[in-house]
């Protein structure tokens, strides 16, 4: 079993990738070689500060991570901007060119009629679960996107909202810096609609892992990474989600949707402006090829 406990998503992406190659497990699904951690177990103490920066990897789209994380927040898939950004996201479409996975629609109604209901009513409640991976998946008998997410655990304790997310399948290298961002961001936009503090997040991956084809870029990465530059602060180190503390679910839903689709809101957070800045480039390509 893999633990790792650190303040950042800098910190754990960094080590999993060192972890991966120096403690994994061959293995080779699909006739693909990995080095197998299993499980991976991370716990992250400041979400706000997930987007793994500064670790010397290539690649690494921070306007991925802002589609990712508003597609989960607002409920809605949106493949054309992420084909703008990724054009390899066309990979994981089915015959009509949506995803059979996409989390956003899957757990709408359960965070809204479920999720934060529940936590209103008793905040020690352990009822607070959003599960993703469903009977569909099991049954379907092939997919390009089988969801790599079982469920979102949410938990308030000791005033704090704290989240905890189970996966059958972590990629270390693609999928874990996304996937932290935009779990952790969610969990930043539910603390809001709640009023609530931010708490520690938990990470668990049946089976984390490394492809063979990233070994090399892998070895690159900065195992201590470095601290955020100062004019990085609200930029990519201290994002608070969508929405203001108090603010009521349906509406910080909305404007999660406005700025998913490149809408602008009258009052902007620090954290939205972020958001709309790191999507432009895509909404502006989207809107000239329409036009």
């Amino acid at each position: 079993m893999y633990v790792d406990v650190a303040e950042t998503g800098r910190e754990l992406c960094a080590r999993s990738c060192f972890g991966a190659l120096m403690q994994g497990s061959k293995v080779a699904p699909r006739g693909l070689m990995t080095m197998e951690l299993r499980p991976g177990l991370l716990r992250m103490t400041n979400p706000k500060d997930a987007l793994p920066t500064r670790i010397g990897r290539p690649n690494l789209s921070a306007a991925v991570g802002a589609a990712e994380a508003l597609q989960l927040i607002s409920g809605f898939s949106y493949p054309d901007l992420l084909f703008e950004i990724a054009p390899s996201f066309r990979n994981y479409t089915n015959d009509v060119g949506t995803f059979d996975g996409a989390y956003g629609p899957r757990i709408t109604r359960m965070l809204e009629e479920s999720v934060i209901p529940r936590l209103m009513a008793d905040p020690d409640t352990r009822q607070a679960i959003a599960t993703i991976y469903d009977e569909s998946d099991a049954l379907r008998p092939t997919s390009r996107d089988y969801p790599c997410t079982l469920s979102l655990h949410f938990l308030v304790r000791d005033g704090k909202l704290c989240l905890a997310v189970t996966m059958r399948s972590n990629d270390i290298w693609l999928g874990l810096p996304y996937d932290l961002f935009q779990f952790t961001q969610l969990q930043c936009t539910v603390a809001n609609g709640l009023d609530l503090a931010v708490g520690d997040y938990t990470h668990l991956a049946n089976s984390f892992h490394l492809y063979e084809r990233n070994w090399k870029d892998a070895e690159k990465v900065e195992h201590r990474p470095q601290a955020p530059l100062s004019n990085e602060a609200f930029h990519t180190n201290h994002l608070t989600g969508i929405g203001r503390k108090g603010m009521p679910w349906s509406e910080i839903t909305q404007r999660a949707e406005a700025l998913l689709y490149g809408h602008p809101l009258p009052d902007p957070t620090m954290t939205e402006k972020w958001y709309a800045r790191v999507l432009a480039p895509a909404h502006e390509a989207l809107a000239a090829r329409v036009g």
